[in-house]
């Protein structure tokens, strides 16, 4: 399970550690690659390989069904042709592909946020401004906490 949050450097090709954590569940799936396509918010999501065949499965599994509303397509386009595989480096890294960095305004510095079976990676100030918003929303977050029992 993903946890935390990492403030990371990005290098003039692109490259960006990914934290010790990260990349011992990465590695431990057997396959040292993620998946990273674009999310809804503003930011980058990196799934490991049997996360990524997980979710593709489920959608396949909805359009057998037929349950597939036009909206299901245009989410498929926008989230698997964005898509990059980023294997991790020897150095534990990975190359964020050129079209991913400018989609995400990534340029030096990225926070990679922990998130359950994915990680997020934002750039840092729309990273603050997305907590700052977010701050204006603990009515509804308690709600959720609450009805989950947390």
């Amino acid at each position: 399970m993903f946890t935390g949050n990492f403030r990371h450097a990005i290098d003039d090709k692109g490259r960006m550690s990914i934290p010790a954590k990260f990349r011992e569940i990465i590695l431990g799936s057997g396959q040292p690659t993620v998946m990273m396509t674009t999310a809804l918010e503003p930011c980058l999501v990196a799934y490991p390989l049997p996360a990524w065949e997980a979710i593709r499965a489920r959608l396949r599994s909805h359009a057998e069904r037929e349950e597939y509303p036009p909206e299901m397509e245009d989410f498929e386009r926008r989230f698997f042709a964005s898509a990059g595989e980023c294997p991790v480096d020897r150095q534990g890294r990975i190359l964020i592909p050129p079209h991913l960095r400018e989609e995400g305004h990534l340029n030096g510095e990225a926070i990679l946020l922990g998130i359950d079976r994915k990680f997020e990676i934002w750039n840092p100030q729309t990273w603050e401004e997305k907590k700052q918003r977010t701050m204006g929303h603990t009515d509804a977050i308690r709600k959720i906490r609450f009805r989950l029992g947390m």
